[in-house]
This record gives structure tokens, C-alpha cells and sequence, in this order.
């Protein structure tokens, strides 16, 4: 039968038969999630390379989004939903939780039915059968690590055998329970994800929902001469057609400076920029609309290179030039330095375009809600700065804008910005209808911010002995077309780009200029990674030039406690640096014997080390970012935290819940978390920089601190006691050694209404830090800074250059881990996605539209990783913690190139590596 044709097509799915009618090209992905309201298959690319949509198919994986209706007729489809009973787990649902192998969760429900057709074929799979049997399944968040850990864990329960219980990091283990503060436990939502009930934005569908796309440039630079959308308003079941004309508010946003229309009126800067955004009935009827409005461009002159842009011939992005931003750093005399040195070496390097590549692309869902509120929900990292935003396009109060963040399939900072809340908040307030936007993932890759591309010049100069003694860096950075984040990136960057080593002499320079390309935005470590593998490498070469061991020569120069940064910064306490050097020798010396001997053994193959350093400021750079939370007691005794933390998976919210558990000395099932809606919870600032742990685990410390002296402080009225006999214990509030002086919490909560007592707690955290000013040459831009390193095996292919990482060592100071297992966790991602920066990822602005050509590491590319985590325990930090989410990501690709110099003798200085440079004819 024709699969254009309409038919009748039978199946059996989750054990039931059903029957569709429909053309029988049709994607199975779409009679899924459209017909039955299985949304736990997820559409993540639309082009079968990311594998979020797997289904079994006779048990079979299969991949819905390529697979047509017509090919399942006649057999039996599984779903995640079909995979778990009622009230009970699938071994693999309940391994994946146990694991930690669930982060954002996208990629969860696809990874899990693969998982179970492979044990299917492999009830005892060894780890390269599981590699091979997943590598179609892509994961941004977790590493693979905790992925692999966990088809075991299944395989083992299949047998009867006893399931390792969940790995914490650091060679320790320790079983899940009602959990505190330096214990490990499962995310909260975990179970959600595992079973495919976590919704995201575009899993959501609400009553008359109408859908939009949007109308974007198709040319690098222009002119907008005519914009006439008549003929699309002409279409039956088109709602609305809107462009710059339409916006009520003011037409611009951005973090720093606003400059970014959301809609194009006059000109647009890149391929891609949106000039209109329709609504209609059906995507099909969308999409029909688009390609009726006429425009008319005048094509303008492109710029794409940041060195041209920044030339005065250049083609001019805005009547002020193409410069962003720009930033230096001044510390000591760097002339004098340089002509006393013993040595000085010069080197160049660059780094490309990355993308988040996050496996959700873009979404979101507005409608009016029940008081009049436009509301968009959305994946988000900053919901209350979201709001501001629209609230200024839409040109209305604050308040009259309600920002809730639906789950959120990764962000890595791709997600702090603006991306379909502005256009929805638009059609909603205008037609005052639900409507959805969900990007492709070809308009998601070709128009989100990217990572910067960095060009860097770095000169050090050191003594004979190894002590560095001079620093100069000049940088040249790709802000693409709009201002967006780029400031930040900058001065964190130059801030950053003398490692974690003591450096008495400092002159850092950095330029941002505007291109034609996509913006430039935040992504994890927000500048750090570029600056982390000019430094990291340096100190390699130096070791060589000196006849050094790499690791002396980082502890010869690694920061302590009382050192002074460049900024005029003196370092407090929790300075880990050393503690992480010293925890990682003795694998360094292991891996050190263990790579000779592979050499020895193989002609084709050569193996190398590599080390690289991390510091990483916990925080935005300088500026005010406080972290807020409320806690408030419940008539059933629970205790409900209200805070505006957006999780991403990464288990921030998991990790403020059992703070909060800690303090008020109760089990975490009396915890519940409201988080991420502005209607209801405190601005709680931006879920990046590392700060959330430290920022708003601070504001739940206190918020909690708040409530339990007033339950003191009533208790000790009610009981006649001092305050300080009275104490909390496991739900009710007691002074030890006298049985009457006892009441529950709900007991508690009903005397203070009687008595007109409010029982909660509030608190605001912001730690003070200060802006740099390059003027004065000092400033407090952090309050607290993570350090790590990374030990990197290579393994080089010297006849097809290919390069592959068998094991990374990471060592992170962490302060202390208020969940171990979600903090190796993020380390074991975080360095994952630096092997993608350092080996394979590049984003290319006129070629790159999906997963078929930019590649992310597959399980295939994953390394095994051991996680040692140093804790430090600042003193300033909730329990001693401090942030741990982008820190690992930082001295990954420095190592790498460390450890191919290691292998092979060829000192690269450019990412991705090149295999051809690598190859021997």
C-alpha cells in the first residue's frame, strides 16, 4: 500500500490494539504523542540521529521519528508508559533512579527501552556490549558513566543478584535514605523521568491550543524594505500574523544591554533573526501561513570574522561600530617582568562556535491564566529575569506577567535567555488563547546563542626554577550578532585566564565584536573553557621547555589560601588547589607506569597524559545576584520551601531539600519544594555560574534557620522552657528529658494561628561581591571559587589520527557534597562535554543544521571517569558547600592537548583537534 495514502493502520501498543487512520507516511512519533498522549517519547531531532524517540518495536528499538505509521501495522509497539506496572518499576526504571543515571531526563525514557532490548539480547552485557548496544542514544547530562552503571544494576536484579547500592563519587558508596546533608539520594523527580510522566513544554496540551512558528531572515544581513502579511491573514484557520509593528512594549531585550529585537522591524543581523511569528490551528496550516507573507529585503554587506568586524572598513552592525565589549586587567609591571624572565614563550590558540546541544529543543505553551496574567511556560534557567523581559515587550506591569518553568530537557546556560517566551507572550496577550511554540531542531541549532569563539595570544614568562612570573594575553572574541551575554563572557574570561596558579605580573586584553552570525551567549563555564586550555597548555610547554614534571610545576605555582589574585581579590579559605594536585598524584603516578608499558607494547597506538587546573568564581561576575527562599509550615507538619531555583536535572533543588531537612532536623519525605513560578516563589536569580548551591542553598539555610526559632521561641512560651532546651526531632518539636513537653508540628502550627503567630521563615542571601573596574585594577567579582584537575589518558591512532580517551581522573574541591552522587554526577558531564569541545564539536553558521552534523560524544566516546572529590568545607557556604556545575568542564580540553603532546610529540593549539595533523604517513 502507498504510504501517501489515507488507511487504516492496526497495532498492538502497550498491549492494547489500536487502530489510526491516516496517511501511512505519517511519523509514528506524531500518532504517539498527538493520538494517545504518549509523551514520553520524545521528538529531539527530527532526523533519527539522537534517539530520545525510541520505541520497541516487536521489541526491537526503533526510531519514531523516521519510522512511518504503515511500517507498525501488524505488530506490537511498547512505549515507556507500557514498560512499568501499576505501583510497580521496571528493574531498568528502578536501576536508571538508583544510578543517578537521570538528569534532565529527555533522553531517559529512549535510553531505558534500548536499554531493555538490550538485555534482551544480553542478559549479562560486559560494558563494550553496552556501549555498543546504546551508542544511537545520545545523553548531554550525564556522562554515560552513571548510564552504564545502571544497565548492570539491571542486569543484576534480573538474576536475583544484590544491586550495587548508588555510587557517590570518590570511591565511596552509600545506600539512599530519608536523606540529609552529605548523604546520597535519587533526584525528586527521578521516578517522574524514569517512567515518562515529567512533562516538558511541549508535552503540553491545553483546550483550543493554537500553534505558532516563525518567520526568520533568510539572509545574513538586510534591510527590511516591504513586510506584508496579508496573504498569510487570508488563510482559513490562521488566528493572527505578528511583526515589529504589533509589539505593544518596547521592541528590544538582553542581559546587559538590550538591543535584540524579538520580532526584526527594520534590519535584521544574521541568518535566522525572526522577522514574524504566526498562529494557526495546526503547525501545517502555521507553516503554510509563513511562506505567504512577502518580504522584501535589501541585502547588506556581512562580516562573519571577528578580526575583520573589528577593522573600520568593516560593514557596520549598528551606528556605534562592531565592538561589544571589551575588558583588560592590569596587575604589576608586566614589561620589566617579561625583560627579567628566564624563559618567555608565545603561543596562539582558538576555539570555535559550540552549541548547547541540549536534547530538548526550544518550547513553550502561553495562555491567559485564571487573574488575567499572561503566562508562559517554558524551559528556563531564569524565570524571574524572563519575566522582566516579556514583561517589557508586551508593555505590561511585572506582575501582570507569570513565568513557570516547565522541566527542562539541559540548558547549559542556552536556556538563561530569551528564546519562544517573548513571541508566545505576544499571540496570547493578543488573542487571548493558549498557543504553543516548539522549535525544530534546525531552527534550534541554527538561531540559539553558541558558545564564543575565542583567538588568544598568550605570553608567559617564568624563572629557571619554574616560578611563573608573567602573564600577557591579548583575545579576540565572536559576539555574533547581538550584545546578549557577552560582557559577562568577557570579563569572566579575563578574569580567569591565569588559571589557578600565582601570578605576580598581569596584563590581559580582550575584545568582543558583533558578526552576522548567530549571538554568542552563556554556556557552560561562560568563557572559562577558552582561557582554561591557553593557560593548561601553556604550563606544558613550559614543562618541557624547563625539563619539569607537569605536575611539580602546577604545585610549584598553584594558589593557597592568602594569595593574592590579579583583581587585588585575596583569597580566603577553601582554596582546594593543592588538596586536589595531591589527591590526583598518586593516580598520575600509577597511569604514568601503566602508560609506558602500553607504548612499549604498541607501534600504532600511542598513549600520553595530560593534566589541566580549574578555578571557577561561584556567582555573576561582580554583580548583585542574591538567592532567596520561604519556608513555611504545614497543618500535616510538612515543611514547604518556596524559592525560584530552576533545576535543569543537575539536582540543585534535590540538594536545597535536604539542606533544608538538615536544619530543620526532619525526614525528607517532610520536605516539599515549590519552585520556578514567579507567581508564587522568590526571585531566586539565574541557574548559572555555579551559584545556586551556594546563593540559594544560603537563603534555604536561613530561610529555615527563620522557621525553627520561631518554633523555638513558641515552644519555649507553650512548654515554660528556655528556648535554648528546645529542640526539633523527627517531626515534632520536644525538650530532651521531659516527655510532656512534646507537641507535633501540626499541634504547633494550630497554636500559633490561635495565637496569631506566623510560623515561617524568609532569607535573602548575596554575599557582597563587587564589579572589576579596570580603572582601579580591583575588585570582589566572587565570594567563593571551586578549584579542581584533571589527569587525561590518550590513546592516538597514528595512521588514522584518530584520537580516543579511555580514562579521565577528576579531582574537584567541592567544599562539601551535599549529595555525593549528584555531585560526581555533574562532574562526570561536565567533563564529557569538555572531551566534545576538545575533540569533536565545531558549529559552523552556514552549514550546521542538526545531530547529523554537529557531533556531541555518543556512550561510545565516553571515557571512564573516577571522580574524587576534595571537600574544603568553606566556612561562608551552606554546610561548607560551594557550587560544582561547570568547574569540571573548564580544564578538560588543556588536558587533553597535554596528554596527545604526551602521545605523540605534536603540541596542538587549536579545538577541535585535527586527526589529519595527527597522522603519519
Amino acid at each position: 500500500m502507498r504510504l501517501d495514502a489515507v488507511q487504516t493502520v492496526s497495532f498492538v501498543l502497550n498491549g492494547r490494539r489500536v487502530d489510526v487512520l491516516g496517511p501511512g507516511r505519517r511519523k509514528l512519533i506524531h500518532v504517539l504523542r498527538e493520538e494517545f498522549g504518549l509523551t514520553g517519547t520524545k521528538h529531539g531531532c527530527d532526523g533519527g540521529n539522537c534517539g530520545t524517540c525510541t520505541v520497541l518495536v516487536n521489541g526491537e528499538p526503533k526510531l519514531a521519528c523516521v519510522t512511518p505509521v504503515a511500517w507498525v501495522a501488524g505488530r506490537q509497539v511498547m512505549t515507556i508508559e507500557g514498560l512499568s506496572r501499576p505501583g510497580r518499576l521496571h528493574a531498568l526504571q528502578e536501576a536508571f533512579i538508583q544510578a543517578g543515571a537521570i538528569q534532565c531526563g529527555f533522553c531517559t525514557p529512549g535510553m531505558i527501552l534500548a536499554a531493555r532490548a538490550l538485555l534482551e539480547r544480553f542478559p549479562d552485557p560486559s560494558e563494550e556490549e553496552i556501549r555498543e548496544g546504546l551508542k544511537g542514544q545520545l545523553c548531554r547530562c550525564t556522562g554515560y558513566v552513571r548510564i552504564i552503571e545502571a544497565v548492570r544494576r539491571a542486569a543484576a536484579l534480573r538474576w536475583g543478584a544484590r544491586a550495587p547500592v548508588m555510587a557517590c563519587g570518590g570511591g565511596a558508596e552509600e545506600q539512599a535514605t530519608d536523606t540529609r546533608v552529605g548523604e546520597s539520594r535519587p533526584l525528586l523527580d527521578a521516578e517522574e523521568k524514569a517512567t515518562g510522566r515529567a512533562r516538558f513544554a511541549a508535552d503540553v496540551h491545553l483546550p483550543s491550543m493554537l500553534h505558532a512558528r516563525v518567520l526568520r531572515s533568510p539572509h545574513h544581513h538586510a534591510r527590511i524594505r516591504r513586510l506584508d502579511p496579508s496573504a498569510a491573514l487570508a488563510i482559513p484557520g490562521v488566528a493572527a500574523v505578528l511583526t515589529a509593528r504589533d509589539v505593544p512594549g518596547e521592541n528590544s531585550h538582553g542581559r546587559f544591554i538590550k538591543n535584540q529585537p524579538a520580532l526584526c522591524g527594520e534590519q535584521v543581523r544574521y541568518k535566522g533573526d525572526p522577522v514574524a511569528v504566526v498562529a494557526a490551528d495546526s503547525e501545517a496550516v502555521a507553516e503554510q501561513a509563513l511562506r505567504a507573507i512577502q518580504v522584501d529585503y535589501g541585502v547588506l554587506p556581512a562580516v562573519f570574522d571577528p578580526e575583520e568586524a573589528l577593522r573600520d572598513d568593516a560593514p557596520q552592525l549598528t551606528p556605534e561600530g562592531n565592538l561589544c565589549d571589551e575588558q583588560e586587567i592590569n596587575s604589576g609591571d608586566v614589561e620589566s617582568a617579561l625583560a627579567g624572565a628566564d624563559i618567555v614563550l608565545t603561543h596562539h590558540f582558538s576555539s570555535p562556535f559550540n552549541d548547547h546541544a541540549y536534547l530538548e529543543p526550544e518550547a513553550g505553551v502561553a495562555f491567559v491564566d485564571e487573574e488575567g496574567r499572561v503566562a508562559v511556560m517554558a524551559p528556563t534557567q531564569n524565570p524571574h529575569f524572563i519575566q522582566g523581559e516579556v514583561a517589557r515587550v508586551l508593555g505590561l506591569p511585572r506582575e501582570q506577567v507569570r513565568i513557570i518553568q516547565s522541566t527542562v530537557g539541559g540548558g547549559f546556560g542556552g536556556k538563561a535567555d530569551l528564546h519562544v517566551q517573548a513571541l508566545l507572550g505576544l499571540l496570547a496577550q493578543r488573542l487571548r488563547a493558549p498557543v504553543k511554540l516548539v522549535y525544530t531542531r534546525k531552527e534550534s541549532i541554527q538561531t540559539t546563542g553558541k558558545r564564543h569563539p575565542f583567538r588568544m595570544t598568550y605570553t608567559l614568562g617564568a624563572s629557571a626554577d619554574g616560578t611563573l612570573q608573567v602573564l600577557k594575553a591579548e583575545m579576540v572574541v565572536n559576539c555574533g550578532a547581538y550584545t546578549g551575554f557577552s560582557p559577562g563572557v568577557i570579563t569572566r574570561a579575563a578574569l580567569h585566564a591565569t588559571g589557578p596558579y600565582r601570578i605576580p605580573h598581569v596584563r590581559i586584553r580582550i575584545r568582543g565584536a558583533l558578526t552576522n552570525n548567530p549571538s554568542s551567549g552563556a554556556m557552560r563555564g561562560f568563557g572559562a573553557p577558552q582561557v582554561g586550555l591557553a593557560i593548561e597548555s601553556m604550563l606544558d610547554i613550559l614543562a618541557g621547555k624547563l625539563g619539569m614534571d607537569p605536575l611539580e610545576l602546577r604545585l610549584r605555582n598553584a594558589l593557597e589560601a592568602g594569595d593574592c589574585l590579579p583583581t587585588g581579590d585575596v583569597l580566603p579559605g577553601s582554596v582546594g588547589m593543592r588538596a586536589c594536585l595531591a589527591a590526583v598524584r598518586p593516580h598520575y603516578e600509577a597511569m604514568r607506569q601503566e602508560v609506558a608499558c602500553k607504548n612499549q607494547e604498541s607501534s600504532d597506538l600511542r598513549y600520553g597524559l595530560g593534566l589541566g587546573g580549574v578555578i571557577f568564581g561561584n556567582g555573576m561576575t561582580g554583580l548583585q545576584n542574591p538567592g532567596r527562599a520561604r519556608a513555611e509550615l504545614q497543618g500535616d507538619g510538612t515543611v514547604v520551601i518556596y524559592t525560584g531555583v530552576a533545576d535543569m536535572g543537575q539536582g540543585v533543588v534535590t540538594g536545597l531539600a535536604q539542606i533544608a531537612a538538615t536544619e530543620l532536623e526532619l525526614p525528607l519525605s517532610r520536605i516539599r519544594m515549590v519552585t520556578t513560578d514567579t507567581a508564587l516563589t522568590p526571585d531566586s536569580g539565574p541557574t548559572c555560574a555555579s551559584r545556586q548551591t551556594y546563593f540559594s542553598g544560603n537563603a534555604v539555610l536561613g530561610a529555615a534557620q527563620g522557621l525553627k526559632q520561631a518554633l523555638r521561641q513558641l515552644a519555649g512560651l507553650a512548654f515554660e522552657r528556655p528556648v535554648e532546651e528546645v529542640r526539633l526531632d523527627d517531626g515534632a518539636v520536644v525538650v530532651p528529658g521531659a516527655p510532656e513537653a512534646r507537641m507535633s508540628l501540626g499541634e504547633f502550627l494550630a497554636l500559633a494561628r490561635e495565637r496569631g503567630i506566623a510560623l515561617h521563615g524568609e532569607s535573602a542571601f548575596d554575599p557582597g561581591t563587587t564589579y572589576y573596574d579596570s580603572k582601579t585594577g580591583r575588585g570582589r567579582p566572587y565570594p567563593t571559587y571551586d578549584y579542581g584537575v584533571q589527569l587525561v589518558e590518550v590513546e592516538v591512532n597514528r595512521r588514522t589520527g584518530e584520537v580516543r580517551v579511555p580514562r579521565v581522573v577528576a579531582v574537584q574541591d567541592v567544599g562539601r557534597a551535599i549529595n555525593p552522587a549528584l555531585v560526581a554526577g555533574q562532574l562526570e558531564g561536565s567533563v564529557v562535554m569538555g572531551l566534545g569541545f576538545a575533540l569533536m564539536e565545531r558549529f559552523e553558521p552556514r552549514k550546521t543544521h542538526g545531530f547529523g552534523n554537529y557531533r556531541i560524544p555518543s556512550i561510545k566516546d565516553a571515557p571512564a571517569i573516577e571522580t574524587v572529590l576534595v571537600e574544603t568545607a568553606d566556612p561562608s557556604g551552606p554546610f561548607g558547600a560551594k557550587g560544582v556545575g561547570e568547574a569540571a568542564g573548564v580544564p578538560t580540553a588543556g588536558a587533553v592537548l597535554n596528554a596527545i603532546a604526551d602521545a605523540v610529540g605534536v603540541r596542538l593549539f587549536d579545538v577541535p583537534v585535527d586527526p589529519a595533523r595527527l597522522r603519519t604517513e
